[in-house]
């Protein structure tokens, strides 16, 4: 299913993913991969890799196999019209 892009500019799985984190706040990866199953887990990280340089997520790796996403300070400029 194809969902609208409320987040302007950004892509399909930017935006979808910035609709998730929303809700989710904070969460792993894996969690977010399994909240968008529209997209493969490569899919999902170079997402948030892109979305974390632009100030909008927050990636963090607090340990050697866990990386957590956070709703970082720009994501209320790119979620909002």
């Amino acid at each position: 299913m194809q969902q609208e892009n409320t987040h302007g500019d950004l892509g399909g799985v930017e935006s979808r993913i910035l609709q998730e984190m929303e809700r989710l706040v904070s969460c792993p990866v894996d969690e977010l991969v399994q909240a968008v199953p529209d997209y493969t887990w490569n899919q999902v990280f170079s997402a948030v890799d892109r979305l974390s340089r632009h100030g909008a997520l927050i990636l963090r790796h607090p340990s050697q196999f866990t990386y957590v996403v956070e709703v970082g300070m720009r994501a209320c400029r790119l979620t909002r019209p």
